[in-house]
């Protein structure tokens, strides 16, 4: 046989996966297999490319949908069914809903727990709608969250009894948008919730040690947007609120019970059918702090509260204003109250009423107010001494500026370095009294217009 024939035999054989023949050459793959053809290939590769797709971790929910698809691939028709999917399986993080309305027509059965690590998310403007009759709650949340979607008509739109987080969320009519239980921390950004028109609605309500940072969050038409109990701490920032003036109950826009703490900075309150923000702590080691806030508009009053009697809470509030209130701008019980560059203006009561508590004053404006501050019984106020004038402004108010009265802890109230209304009780032309500072003892006459009175056993300097 030819050598060329036998070639042609040998290149046959192999090409029929025969082995070559022991006495002719080798299977084994060269040392340098990057060199022979398309062996650059490895075979772990050729596995991975044959290997089936891992499991979507999406599950994808349409008004159109049908609950016999599986949700990866085509998109089921509730959210019932979609969140029966993502308990089944662990890997499933997400649960996207397509624009549409979900209720009790489409099928679906609130209440809901979302499972474990999974966010429900909506298109974005939250153009999915899920919607109760006013008799069922909505959303339970230990460890995941909503995104872009609208909450309609629940008793509780959306409990959370972990780490819960919200984004671009609407909660419309609902009896309580959030509520959050024992040790659950909230996260929401761009929030906005709206009531119906005199019932007074809830917006977020903090049992527990429950805690709550909210940015950019928008209220309407509600009796209280927060209320913070038992030892929750809440964190609110970027806020725009409006009350329900149709609101006959007795609680603020924001009512703050807690032993703990409440911060509020960049935000709007305007308008209440009550006080704007009452923060009566149940432990003298609250602490509550406003930025740059302000709070207008309230039927009654701007600001009040106070710890247990004689407790010594602590609240301090820099820049923003109390102005234009039905009643007094702050009412303040028990505790030390600092106030730094505040407008307290336009109230049509007393711009501050302090009684049991210490009051601290710099660089405010007083001004325009029914009458200006009343230090009643046991209570110090320290508006500026010589060695750090208050730079406090009190002026044009109806009644007095600054009234010091009541029968029991009457005292030196320090109150220099402040500019009045000028060309009274001794003040210059430009409202300033003489340096060094001196005192001035009771009794002086209530007298509408004038910078101060004094009763009792009270002495100012000023």
């Amino acid at each position: 046989m030819t050598t060329s024939l036998i070639s042609v035999l040998l290149a046959l054989v192999s090409a029929c996966g025969f082995p070559r023949p022991a006495d002719v050459g080798s299977d084994a793959v060269p040392d340098d297999a990057s060199a022979v053809g398309d062996s650059s290939t490895s075979a772990d590769a050729r596995v991975a490319e044959d290997a089936p797709e891992q499991p979507d971790t999406t599950v994808h929910v349409s008004p159109f949908g049908d609950d016999a698809n599986d949700g990866l691939t085509k998109p089921v028709k509730t959210l019932r069914h979609a969140i029966g999917i993502a308990a089944d399986n662990v890997q499933i993080t997400r649960i996207v809903l397509a624009p549409g309305r979900y209720s009790i027509a489409t099928g679906e059965t609130f209440a809901y727990t979302v499972p474990p690590n999974v966010t429900i998310l909506g298109p974005s403007g939250s153009a999915a709608t899920l919607a109760g009759t006013k008799a069922e709650a909505g959303i339970s949340i230990d460890s995941g969250g909503l995104q872009d979607v609208t909450l309609q008509d629940f008793t509780t739109a959306v409990t959370a009894t972990g780490t819960a987080t919200l984004k671009n969320v609407r909660v419309l009519g609902s009896a309580t948008a959030i509520q959050a239980e024992t040790a659950a921390k909230v996260t929401a950004n761009d929030l906005d919730i709206a009531g119906s028109v005199g019932a007074c609605a809830m917006g977020i309500l903090l049992n527990g040690s429950a805690q709550l940072t909210a940015v950019t969050l928008t209220t309407r038409n509600l009796g209280t947007t927060l209320l913070a109990k038992d030892l929750s701490a809440a964190d609110v920032g970027d806020a725009n609120i409006s009350g329900d003036r149709n609101c006959s109950q007795d609680l603020g826009l924001i009512n703050v019970t807690s032993s703990k703490s409440f911060t509020i900075n960049n935000s709007v309150l305007d308008g209440g059918a009550n006080s704007g923000i009452l923060l009566n702590p149940r432990s003298s080691l609250f602490q509550a702090t406003m930025t740059t806030t302000t709070v207008k508009n309230m039927r009654l009053d701007g600001l009040g509260g106070g710890a247990p009697v004689g407790g010594a809470m602590t609240f301090e509030m820099d820049g923003g204003e109390l102005s234009s209130n039905g009643n007094v701008g702050a009412e303040l019980g028990d505790g030390t109250w600092t106030f730094m560059s505040v407008a307290i203006k336009q109230n049509s009561g007393l711009a501050i009423y302090l009684q049991n508590s210490t009051l601290v004053m710099r660089s405010c404006t007083i001004t325009g107010n029914g009458s200006g501050i009343d230090v009643f019984d046991n209570a110090v106020a320290d508006l500026g001494t010589a060695a750090d004038p208050g730079n406090n402004l009190f002026q044009s108010a109806t009644g007095v500026g600054l009234t010091l009265d009541g029968s029991s802890g009457a005292r030196l109230i320090n109150a220099a370095g402040n500019t009045w209304n000028p060309g009274k009780q001794g003040a210059d032309a430009n409202g300033r009294y003489a340096t060094p500072p001196s005192v001035v003892a009771a009794p002086v006459d209530p007298i509408s217009g004038n910078n101060f009175a004094l009763s009792g056993g009270w002495s100012l300097l000023r």
